[in-house]
């Protein structure tokens, strides 16, 4: 493992489970500056995504300059500028036109070379883009880059390429089987593939890792998913967590690191919907969600469903 790696794994695994605000601590602390110069990159790196991922796109945009020579520093710019609050679709096509060219330069630089962490930026801004092939062409040049494969695993899920997705998890277990990261990919794989088993697998790992790290809104809703799979929408009041209960009250929230994530409004919105909750309750968060994450798929699903159901009444109405 190289010197890089055992810098910023700790750091890594705090922003892999979500713990953005311990990252931008941890990266803002002198006295843990790491000592090679890849880790200061990597660090940079975590501490800018960090920022981007707590919304404050407009510190990273002040922090990495738009001359910066950096391919993943660059990569992360882009990605400030596409997730940006207030971006428009001509903006965005214009990065999607930078991201392109960065990552063909980077393709055609040296094809035996890889930067993961520009490969990895630059792939969730063409997923972001449903530009599947394009993120994917990337991700497969760093087969070893655990970063790169959970995007590729999510990519594969996303495509209902289940089968895929498990031989990724195949390929990793021999060498990071117990990383943090590789028990995420599993649990999401887990959660896609089904089964009683399956659920309560992956509820175990976000339940530990919520337990030996910090509580955060992507373990919490990591449980909840579990449990709404498992169609346990309530559970006795003596058990330790329950998902709705958990998610929907105020102390919950309180206790994760960013209460207006994204995904958690959306599963809070599954669930409530399941448990047949006051509209008005559910239209709240609905329109949270349409703040903080205007280009969430829950999003793109109702206005999808909204228009069919308007077409399918004109219908009947012109009958």
């Amino acid at each position: 493992m190289d010197t890089a790696a055992d810098e910023t794994l700790a750091l890594k695994n705090q922003f892999y489970i979500g713990a953005y605000q311990q990252v931008l601590n941890e990266a803002a602390n002198p006295a843990t500056t790491p000592k090679a110069a890849l880790a200061k990159t990597d660090r940079r790196v975590l501490l800018n995504r960090a920022y981007i991922a707590q919304g404050r796109h407009a510190l990273v945009l002040s922090d990495i300059a738009d001359s910066e020579p950096l391919p993943e520093l660059r990569a992360v710019r882009l990605l400030a500028r596409f997730s940006a609050h207030g971006a428009s679709p001509a903006d965005r096509d214009a990065v999607a036109a930078e991201a392109t060219a960065l990552a063909d330069s980077l393709l055609h630089a040296d094809p035996l070379a890889t930067n993961p962490l520009a490969l990895v930026v630059l792939a969730t801004i063409f997923a972001s883009l449903a530009r599947y092939d394009d993120a994917l062409r990337l991700l497969v040049r760093a087969p070893k880059h655990l970063e790169c494969i959970a995007l590729a695993v999510q990519i594969y899920l996303k495509l209902d390429r289940i089968d895929l997705a498990r031989k990724e998890i195949k390929a990793f277990k021999a060498w990071a089987d117990d990383a943090t990261l590789a028990q995420l990919i599993e649990s999401w794989v887990n959660l896609v593939t089904g089964g009683n088993d399956k659920y309560q697998e992956a509820y175990y790992v976000f339940e530990e890792l919520a337990n030996t790290a910090t509580i955060t809104s992507k373990l919490l809703t990591g449980k909840a998913v579990s449990k709404i799979q498992s169609r346990q929408f309530a559970e006795p009041t003596r058990s330790s967590w329950t998902p709705l209960t958990s998610l929907t009250s105020p102390s919950c929230l309180a206790r994760s690191q960013n209460p207006n994530d994204p995904d958690t409004l959306a599963n809070l919105v599954v669930a409530a919907t399941a448990l047949q909750k006051p509209v008005h309750a559910i239209d709240q968060y609905i329109s949270q969600l349409r703040i903080v994450s205007p280009g969430h798929p829950l999003l793109h699903d109702l206005a999808l469903k909204d228009s069919l159901f308007d077409r399918s009444a004109q219908r009947f109405a012109a009958a």
